[in-house]
């Protein structure tokens, strides 16, 4: 059955296709199976809520990716097992995601820019480099808004 279920969820496989709909009713009417993807369910919940209080209690470019992966990790589950863990708040961990992505563009831009330059082209630069911190920062701040609303309960 395992392999059966990681066949089904390859990104490589086709999905949607009428077999896969058909196999994946009958796994999702075994007890076993919904048992195993609430427990996975609440694995996930409980590494994103962890990574939601660090980047709450000390926001940084590390504590922002691991938000990141873990909403972005939640979400794929939720989508997978949307019939089984009927997920609520899955618009605002859309937003989550979104948001997270603009404060990483920036800060991966500006991390860039900076290592990219020598010193004399980063004094002409210097605006554009003020200009992504100020960019992250916002980011940052909306994230932390977002989070702070943000709860999940296992």
């Amino acid at each position: 059955m395992i392999i059966l279920i990681e066949h089904m969820f390859d990104v490589n496989s086709r999905r949607g296709s009428l077999g896969e709909s058909r196999i994946l009713n009958r796994l999702m009417a075994d007890d076993r199976v919904i048992d195993w993807a609430k427990t996975l369910g609440e694995a996930e919940i409980r590494a994103f809520m962890k990574a939601r209080r660090r980047f709450l209690k000390r926001p940084s470019a590390k504590h922002l990716h691991d938000v990141r992966t873990a909403a972005r990790r939640l979400r794929s589950l939720f989508k997978d097992f949307r019939d089984v863990l009927r997920p609520r708040r899955s618009k605002r961990l859309r937003r989550l995601i979104e948001v997270t992505s603009e404060a990483r563009d920036a800060a991966v831009l500006r991390k860039t820019l900076r290592t990219a330059l020598d010193t004399r082209e980063r004094r002409v630069a210097r605006a554009t480099l003020s200009e992504l911190r100020a960019r992250e920062r916002a980011c940052f701040a909306r994230v932390r808004r977002l989070l702070a609303g943000l709860r999940y309960s296992t």
